[in-house]
């Protein structure tokens, strides 16, 4: 048993009432879920707290008024005998907030972190914040259904309002790990799969893709809760979805629409996640001229290739590539960080805390410091920036945790970023350093990152291995114009591009033309998942997208 202080500081929005809850807390990890829910108790309530306000994302980019912005709190303290009593207790809660919602004639939308640039997390009626939603525990071999292809002790529930440093910790405690992540210190687990959140695991995918079972609430009734599976890919028994008061789903189609649906299929309560033994990441940062076969790792990803530039690595072991261009810099050359996974007894080289910009930081970090820069400096100040600080680094070993933990944003920051097909990457970088004059006022940089692809109907990674065009900018007209300009470069060249539905997304249907049926088919199962509930779910982007019916 491990004792640890446990703060939890609840800020309110537009309110200087501050609730700090100081306790001690056991956390009691068995080795199966029979010692959970032993205490012959009444189950005990969840409870909410609430006002009416503004509602402001975490960079301030996205601001609106909310008739009901409420915290969700499973029951408190938190206890290891009554966990999934607990976890059925905070779905009634939520069952009630829907049923309040369908008879005000409203909608809601669950949020996490405040982390998403767009607007997908945002209805004027009803806001329900889940940071606090951070229950967790193992599976057991007896839940495991017979036909399930998973081993029980990879597998892990971890509800929605888990932060991603919390869910690293928890499994590194126990020799696992997650098989790809994001570098936000402040995502929840809910954000970072709803709407796509990845590094650049081509061999893998995005977060989404280690999920094995949503716990997702569609409606008020008590058959409106359920864990859904994949029928492909079963996991749990019934039993174990009844002790959580679930209904067990399995569809394929209704798991690969309702897995990055950014609160549009119902309130996601928790997930099933399968995790890998836990690794190392040595990581390391070269720079690289533009050219000389350039070209060809881009399109191609021969790491063989690679070792020409960076002959440290070894190319059978690349867990992950980036490459970071700096448009504004007229000498020919990208910074490329390269990950690979190696054994976990391998000796640990902790990246310096003083290292201004180190591989694992998030690109929309970089930027946001010089955000408070004059508009017409901006450029030139970010050129600097990356000149003095993004130099060569590593290599530097340690867990993918702490690899990955870097601050989120700083300062006004934006980003959107475009998914393309693998063999078109090197055109198209060609094609953004080309732009013209938008190019010339564009407060940012370039981030080329590669994802494999997902079975969710609306992932960005829609090609067999996607590469992910990110284009980070301090908030200015300048970047807004840059944006589209690429979006309109992209449609000239007949280039199909998809998005990441945490960044800015372009406004209108045309945003998932290249999505093919997938957006029909994920229509057709969110009317099926939801039937008459779908309006609850709805807000301005899923109805300026084409996805509401």
């Amino acid at each position: 048993m491990e004792q640890r202080k446990h703060i939890v500081c609840t800020f309110r929005t537009n309110s200087i009432h501050v609730l700090l809850h100081l306790v001690y807390k056991s956390e009691l990890i068995p080795e199966s879920l029979q010692f959970y829910d032993t205490a012959e108790e009444p189950m005990r309530e969840s409870f909410t707290t609430e006002e009416t306000g503004r509602w402001v994302n975490r960079n301030h980019s996205i601001s609106l008024s909310v008739e009901r912005l409420v915290e969700l709190w499973p029951p408190y303290p938190p206890r290891p005998t009554t966990v999934l009593a607990d976890v059925q207790a905070t779905a009634d809660t939520v069952r009630r907030l829907i049923g309040q919602v369908r008879n005000a004639g409203g909608s809601m939308r669950a949020y996490g972190g405040g982390l998403s640039l767009s607007a997908v997390a945002t209805s004027p009626h009803l806001m329900v914040n889940t940071r606090h939603l951070t229950l967790k525990y193992p599976i057991d071999y007896g839940c495991m259904d017979s036909k399930s292809s998973y081993h029980y002790s990879n597998l892990f529930y971890f509800q929605c309002g888990t932060l991603l440093p919390e869910v690293y910790r928890y499994l590194e405690g126990r020799g696992l790990t997650l098989p790809t992540s994001g570098t936000c210190t402040n995502q929840t687990l809910g954000g970072a799969v709803s709407t796509g959140t990845h590094a650049s695991a081509h061999h893998f995918g995005s977060v989404s893709d280690a999920v094995v079972a949503i716990h997702v609430i569609t409606g008020p009734e008590p058959d409106d809760v359920l864990w859904l599976e994949r029928a492909t890919l079963p996991a749990v028994t019934h039993n174990f979805a009844d002790r959580i008061g679930a209904r067990l789903v399995r569809n394929d189609d209704l798991f690969n629409a309702a897995l990055i649906s950014f609160g549009s299929c119902g309130f996601v309560m928790g997930f099933l996640v399968n995790t890998i033994p836990l690794h190392k990441i040595k990581a390391v940062r070269r720079t690289i001229s533009v050219g000389s076969g350039l070209d060809h790792i881009l399109t191609t990803l021969d790491f063989d290739a690679l070792r020409t530039f960076i002959p440290s690595i070894n190319s059978t072991s690349v867990n992950e590539v980036t490459f970071v261009v700096n448009p504004h810099n007229s000498n020919g050359t990208v910074h490329c960080t390269v990950m690979e996974r190696v054994e976990l007894n391998t000796a640990t080289i902790p990246a310096p805390a003083n290292t201004d910009i180190r591989p694992g930081t998030n690109m929309l970090g970089v930027v946001g410091l010089v955000g408070n820069t004059s508009p017409e400096l901006i450029p030139q100040s970010l050129h600097t920036l990356l000149d003095k600080s993004y130099k060569d680094v590593g290599p530097f070993v340690d867990t993918p945790g702490a690899t990955y933990r870097q601050p989120t944003v700083f300062g006004m920051a934006t980003s959107t970023e475009v998914g393309i097909p693998l063999e078109h990457t090197a055109t198209v970088l060609h094609l953004l350093r080309t732009i013209g004059t938008p190019l010339l006022n564009y407060a940012g940089i370039f981030a080329i990152r590669y994802i494999k692809q997902t079975r969710a109907f609306l992932g960005m990674a829609q090609f067999p291995i996607t590469a992910v065009i990110e284009l980070p900018g301090v908030k200015c007209q300048g970047t807004r114009d840059f944006h589209k300009a690429v979006f309109h470069a992209l449609k000239s060249a007949s280039v199909p591009f998809t998005f990441h539905w945490g960044m800015e997304v372009p406004e209108g249907p045309e945003a998932l033309v290249h999505y093919g049926t997938n957006k029909e088919h994920w229509i057709k199962a969110r009317r099926e998942l939801l039937g008459s509930n779908r309006t609850l779910f709805d807000n301005d982007v899923t109805r300026a997208l084409g996805l509401s019916d």
